[in-house]
């Protein structure tokens, strides 16, 4: 059974701005794809589908999305049982979504707050074993000792760190992260990405994620999908991806992107390969 399964999902806004076209997408449990494509390509729509946070456009087939085989929205409307399959599914957003007055360690803890009754949920009540469970959620992406600090102290990429600890604690078997280095300097997010592939890989939770860095996405993602004006025009490994393919996407921004102004890999047979120490790695053939 796919990890998340998407048919026929189209997203019109204002009447006229078609954000998603017709996309077919399937992923498996235990992959780590990477969305690429342009600002306005679709990338963080989709990911806002697969949540359901937003439905898609109202039709009498398609707009069906289905995570692990339950159905999160179907012809436009949200399922009735969306609720029970969020739980499921963590995300991480770029804004990072803390609330920066609490600590560190009731942020993660929020994670279980779709599991706790509503008693427990409203006054805050957690018991010393999921304290424990967010703890070592915090340890795993390398930021335990904050545990105690507000939100607020934290710089940027330890605020995203603190994000992914609360999907684990959530339990969620797909985590969706939209654009979570955007803002974040290259060290800061080495170590976000790194958290997320050592998530994937040593727990065999499902990884989506959006990134405008096509470097990051062609170093720790094994499968790209590549989004331009809402449609998917690339789908496959991400050792396939050629310059030529960039460019079709990003256009003069791939130049800066990639830093290929010197190359001479835009001719036939150019390929990229990432090296042992994940560096991208141009060539002409």
């Amino acid at each position: 059974m796919a990890a998340i399964q998407v048919n026929r999902l189209n997203k019109t806004f204002g009447g006229t701005n078609r954000a998603l076209k017709d996309i077919n997408l399937t992923i498996q449990p235990g992959e780590m794809v990477a969305l690429i494509g342009a600002s306005g390509s679709g990338k963080s729509t989709l990911i806002r589908h697969i949540a359901g946070l937003i439905p898609a456009d109202r039709g009498d087939a398609g707009g069906e999305v289905l995570v692990h085989g339950d159905a999160i929205q179907a012809q436009g409307r949200i399922s009735p049982d969306a609720r029970k399959v969020r739980v499921g599914i963590g995300v991480v957003f770029q804004q990072f979504n803390l609330v920066e007055r609490l600590s560190v360690l009731t942020n993660v803890l929020t994670g279980l707050l779709g599991q706790i009754s509503g008693f427990r949920a409203f006054f805050g009540l957690f018991i010393k074993s999921e304290k424990q469970l967010a703890l070592k959620a915090l340890d795993r992406v390398g930021i335990a000792h904050t545990a105690g600090q507000r939100a607020s102290t934290l710089s940027g990429g330890q605020q995203q760190r603190a994000a992914i600890a609360r999907a684990l604690v959530q339990g969620a078997a797909v985590i969706l992260a939209d654009e979570p280095i955007a803002s974040l300097d290259p060290a800061s997010s080495k170590r976000v990405m790194d958290a997320l592939a050592q998530i994937n890989a040593e727990d065999a939770r499902t990884v989506v994620v959006s990134l405008h860095q096509v470097d990051y996405a062609l170093k720790y993602c094994p499968r790209v999908v590549a989004l331009r004006a809402g449609a998917v025009v690339y789908d496959g490994a991400s050792a396939d991806v050629t310059p030529d393919i960039l460019r079709d996407l990003y256009g003069d921004e791939c130049e800066e992107l990639m830093g290929l102004e010197d190359q001479a890999a835009s001719g036939a047979g150019a390929t990229t390969h990432v090296t042992a120490d994940g560096d991208l790695v141009v060539a002409a053939g």
